[in-house]
């Protein structure tokens, strides 16, 4: 399944297609939230740009189904969003993605279907 370094990818859909696209589970230290598009009643999405060298500013975006609760917030969200890594929580039948702070945009998002895919 490729090289995986210590990070362990999460057991979400599409979380196979991202390693084989980019040889492991990637890391979202400084990476950036360059996209966030919430719809109420279908599929709300966040982008995130991957800035270590190796992913070559690769997109992964994480799609949201049913959110059960959101909470984003932040500083000066219009200039930079860069997050100081992304953690993933299964619990029952949620799934929580915590966006971690570090400059603008962060946070997290609370869904029963969670998805990723990389562009």
């Amino acid at each position: 399944m490729g090289t995986r370094r210590e990070r362990e990818a999460p057991a979400l859909p599409g979380a196979d297609d991202v390693i084989a696209q980019l040889g492991e589970w990637p890391s979202f230290h400084d990476a950036e939230i360059v996209r966030v598009h919430i719809e109420r009643d279908g599929r709300s999405k966040v982008t995130i740009m991957l800035t270590a060298a190796a992913y070559k500013q690769r997109r992964v975006t994480f799609t949201f189904e049913r959110i059960a609760d959101l909470s984003l917030g932040g500083e000066e969200v219009n200039v930079q969003n860069v997050i100081f890594g992304l953690h993933l929580e299964q619990d029952g039948n949620f799934t929580t993605v915590e966006f971690a702070p570090c400059y603008g945009l962060s946070g997290s998002i609370k869904a029963e279907a969670v998805m990723v895919s990389v562009e």
